[in-house]
């Protein structure tokens, strides 16, 4: 086996992002989606939104004095402008925690992105290791021994 076929990844799949399912929405019964780009400096956006988001914070990285919920909250900054690209079927409720807001779904914009990953680090730990996976983003080759 190629060591490309091992390891090599689509840029477009990273940049462009693949679709994630991530259940049922309890009200509709209806498939939940996020559209995932890799979080991998191979994604452009990635690369641009973690420039300019640490930035201002870069010596105080260098140092390791940054706090860790101010890391945290750049983290999922970063992740909201330039990995979860769009979802689909998102309660409302997830992002404002009233039950009233379970039959509506919510807008997708990078601040809602934001309020719920905060409101639900869970959720933020396993996206942003899907969206590190790089099986999730690999080319498709056929194997030349099959051919």
């Amino acid at each position: 086996m190629s060591l490309l076929k091992q390891f090599g990844t689509d840029s477009a799949k990273e940049n462009n992002g693949v679709e994630f399912e991530l259940g049922e929405n309890e009200h509709n019964g209806q498939p939940m989606k996020v559209l995932l780009a890799r979080r991998s400096m191979s994604n452009k956006r990635y690369k641009k939104a973690v420039d300019r988001f640490t930035k201002p914070y870069r010596r105080q990285i260098e140092t390791d004095t940054l706090p860790a919920e101010k890391n945290n909250e750049i983290q999922v900054q970063i992740f909201a402008e330039a990995c979860l690209l769009s979802w689909q079927n998102i309660p409302l409720s997830d992002i404002t925690g009233n039950q009233e807001d379970k039959a509506k779904i919510a807008e997708y914009n990078t601040d809602n992105v934001v309020k719920m990953l905060l409101k639900i680090p869970e959720l933020f730990s396993m996206l942003s290791l899907q969206a590190t996976t790089m099986d999730l983003y690999k080319l498709d080759i056929e194997d030349d021994a099959k051919n």
